[in-house]
């Protein structure tokens, strides 16, 4: 599957020549609801093939912390978008701008509700800071462009803020004839950290865009390059469509929540939540991720202003004896907030005397920390003595303040900040693994072989192993287990399964979904293993070679129908790349003769 593509074909589609008949603007899209990625791409199932599942699960890994205030589906929708199918001409960017630039519009209609979420989310993101973009072309079209005439491309229009990268022999660069477009617009869009492909600073330009042409250059050399300039356009409508003007959005909650892996739990304590808050929770917290929602005090938000007013100081004497730090702390402060790393220990003697001292403080505090590790520890003492102390304090905030002559403090802070950079998950497999199927096996035992038959320790002989791999939902893999056909338990089928070496080499597996078989809901997999290991040849059939790196729901606990794929489940515990991984079903729906399904999906990097 084409999930690494090197270049970006888009940056080179061609651009339909101008019809002479006039194309309607497109009607409708403000009309459609906004709808998740899977509900908005439901009418295109029929247009984009069976491939269009695996791509959306694919998308929606690598949008799982959004930018800019967008929603998971939201920037999936952009990544979806830039995504190569396994036969290109049938690539969902190909097939989309095929029907904006149809005459008939009526082919446009199982597209509407995939274009409303597509341009609510590019609505959202910021305009490119690069006013004048480039694209190209493997042929010289100048006669189609006419000093001074005005063009309408109706395509969604990919484009480079570089025009080095069109010039690099992936692109042009090795081209006789090529015609270079040099586009100087407000309206364009940069998608690089929401795109499949971020090398080449692809900005998008909407439909109906009108283009005036500047002028033209023809080179010997055969480069002849195009100046063109936005008017006005259809697109600002288009690229503009918005939320609804009374949803209630609260980007500092939306950004906790999307900070929190997924069925992790979400604590609410001194948020000081609105009813419209709870919604937002409801809606991406509990809907959307499946948090657990407690109410024990760890998480605050914090901004403070304090105004402090010293008339007289006379005379202040500090001690300090020892003081020592390295890097490593998430420090939180009742009036601020930042993230360092350090270990301190110190010991200060503070004496400090002062004629007059006026102070008035004002602070609000909601902090929130997310951290693990860094140990402070200090102990202080300090004396004072002053002739006349007024002070006058509000305050809002989780604190215990206490104030006397002689204050003796210690205390102890223990927390860590860490750092990830994330890649982006791919499909770890493709549809030629050589798949080896087991039976009668459990975590950490010896690998029994599966053969092919209608018995105990046998596979179906329609419905074989490679199946399982083979990208396509209407076919099915089926083990009988320690049952035959006629034998009907809550355990026929589990303990089998089969294991894969990746022909891509080693890989980090970071999550995997399971896709029901078209048949037969009592036969799905509801609890499954996964080992990884870096043994070889006959060392697999081993026990001992494997390690568990996953226990838990194969994501089909409930039913997505037949047919269709579950939850995709994360693997948080493993950081190791394995060369092989072994699955195992564990338990299964209901009493049935077997287990069968008809994908596993393995992403990772």
């Amino acid at each position: 599957m084409a999930l690494s593509f090197e270049i970006n074909p888009r940056l080179l589609a061609d651009i339909p020549h101008q019809s002479q008949q006039i194309i309607e603007p497109i009607h409708g899209v403000e009309q459609e609801q906004l709808l998740s990625l899977e509900q908005a791409c439901q009418p295109l199932e029929k247009i984009l093939g069976i491939e269009l599942q695996l791509y959306i699960t694919v998308a929606k890994l690598n949008s799982k912390h959004p930018k800019h205030g967008l929603t998971q589906d939201e920037p999936a929708s952009i990544y979806l978008y830039t995504m190569e199918w396994n036969q290109p001409e049938n690539s969902l960017h190909i097939l989309l701008n095929q029907a904006l630039c149809a005459i008939d519009r009526n082919q446009l209609q199982p597209w509407l509700k995939y274009i409303k979420l597509l341009f609510t989310a590019l609505f959202k993101l910021p305009y490119a800071e690069c006013h004048t973009v480039w694209r190209g072309i493997p042929k010289d079209v100048c006669e189609q462009y006419r000093e001074g005439n005005e063009v309408t491309w109706w395509s969604i229009t990919s484009t480079t803020s570089s025009f080095d990268v069109l010039q690099s022999p992936m692109y042009l660069g090795r081209e006789k004839v090529q015609t270079i477009f040099a586009i100087k617009t407000k309206y364009g869009k940069s998608i690089r950290e929401h795109s499949h492909l971020q090398n080449d600073d692809e900005t998008l330009l909407s439909p109906g865009i009108n283009l005036k042409v500047i002028g033209t250059l023809k080179h010997a050399d055969g480069i002849h390059i195009i100046h063109l300039r936005d008017v006005n356009s259809f697109s600002d409508s288009l690229m503009n469509v918005s939320p609804p003007v009374d949803e209630y959005r609260n980007p500092r909650l939306e950004e906790i929540i999307r900070s929190i892996e997924e069925r992790g739990t979400l604590i609410l304590d001194s948020m000081n939540l609105s009813d419209q808050d709870m919604e937002i929770v409801a809606k991406l917290g509990i809907i959307e991720k499946k948090y657990m929602v407690t109410s024990t005090a760890i998480t605050t938000a914090s901004a403070s202003t304090s105004t402090s007013t010293t008339s007289t100081s006379t005379s202040s004497t500090t001690t300090s004896t020892t003081s020592t730090s390295t890097s490593t702390l998430t420090s939180t402060s009742t009036s601020t907030t930042e993230t360092i790393t350090s270990t301190t220990t110190s010991e200060s003697t503070t004496t400090s005397e002062s004629t007059t001292t006026t102070s008035e403080s004002t602070t609000t505090s909601e902090s929130t920390t997310t951290s693990e590790s860094t140990t402070t520890t200090s102990e202080s003492t300090t004396t004072s003595e002053s002739t006349t102390t007024t002070s006058e304090s509000t305050t809002t905030s989780e604190s215990t303040t206490t104030s006397e002559s002689t204050t003796t403090s210690e205390s102890t802070t223990t927390s860590e900040s860490t750092s990830t950079t994330t890649r982006p998950s791919i499909l770890l497999t493709n549809t030629n693994e050589i798949i080896y199927p087991i039976w009668n096996t459990i975590v950490g035992g010896d690998s029994s072989v599966a053969t092919q038959g209608n018995g105990v320790g046998n596979y179906y002989p329609a419905e074989i192993p490679k199946y399982a791999l083979d990208q396509n939902t209407n076919t099915k893999y089926t083990n009988f287990g320690s049952c035959d056909s006629i034998a009907f338990s809550p355990t026929c089928g589990t303990n089998t399964g089969f294991y894969v070496t990746l022909a891509r080499g080693a890989s980090l597996l970071l999550a995997i979904q399971f896709c029901a078989a078209p048949d037969i809901p009592l036969r799905d997999p509801i609890t499954v293993t996964v080992e990884g290991s870096n043994e070889t040849s006959s060392a697999l059939n081993l026990g001992s070679s494997w390690t568990l790196i996953y226990s838990g729901s194969s994501g089909l606990d409930t039913d997505p129908e037949r047919g269709n794929c579950g939850i995709t489940e994360n693997i948080s515990s493993n950081d190791i790349r394995y060369n092989s991984y072994r699955l195992l079903v564990t338990s299964i729906r209901g009493s049935a003769t077997c287990t069968q399904y008809s994908e596993v999906r393995l992403f990772g990097y």
